[in-house]
């Protein structure tokens, strides 16, 4: 009975907390409510069974507010801890915090300009460039997730469908245009109804046309 109680007063005080630090997101004294929060949800996550359902929840609701927070890579760690250690989806899905991981990170590669706003065709290079390896292990996420998808929830398909063709363009942006125009053509043969294909196989056949591979390009068309 004390237990539950203790449980009841964690849960309760973090939700509170978490509601206060959303509400005062830009006040200066954010960063110390973060901190308080941080250290509930950890608390309660030491004092919990292994195999609660409330251990994914819990890391999934800090995350979140992490990422409420603009604080990314906080938030990604949080989201992918639930990923990697928790298999029950009974209890909590892990494919919602994988998507949300994905998410999470894409924002962090796109305020660091590896996910480009715009985009030109090119030539693949002699040698294409080893990408940065935050964007390496996003694709991995994204692999990862397309394995395991079901496509039973359409609006996360759509949200996912978005993140892999960005993804396909900061591999193309990062120089490997070889790698990044085979994905671009997976995607579409994956999804060739998602409003993705058609910019996905433009941006290949304009590779194709500038690197005068007139067969390949004809196929294209």
């Amino acid at each position: 009975e004390s237990a539950a109680a203790a449980r009841k007063l964690f849960v309760d005080t973090s939700e509170t907390l978490r509601s206060l630090v959303i509400k005062n997101k830009k006040a200066n004294e954010v960063g110390a409510l973060m901190g308080v929060l941080d250290q509930i949800t950890m608390a309660l996550v030491d004092i919990l069974e292994p195999t609660d359902a409330l251990v994914p929840k819990a890391r999934f609701n800090l995350a979140e507010t992490y990422f409420e927070l603009g604080q990314f890579d906080r938030a990604t760690q949080q989201y992918r801890w639930v990923v990697e250690n928790w298999k029950d989806a009974k209890g909590f899905d892990p494919a919602t915090a994988a998507l949300r991981a994905i998410a999470s990170r894409y924002e962090t590669l796109k305020a660091r300009n590896i996910v480009p706003s715009s985009l030109s065709a090119r030539v693949q290079g002699k040698d294409a460039p080893k990408p940065d390896a935050a964007l390496v292990e996003w694709l991995a996420w994204i692999d990862a997730y397309k394995a395991k998808d079901k496509g039973g929830d359409e609006n996360a398909r759509k949200t996912f469908l978005n993140y892999s063709f960005e993804a396909n363009r900061a591999l193309y942006a990062a120089g490997d245009v070889n790698g990044a125009s085979q994905r671009l053509l997976e995607f579409v043969d994956g999804a060739p109804a998602s409003e993705f294909a058609v910019p996905s196989a433009s941006l290949v056949l304009d590779t194709r046309i500038l690197g005068e591979e007139w067969k390949t390009s004809y196929d294209l068309i």
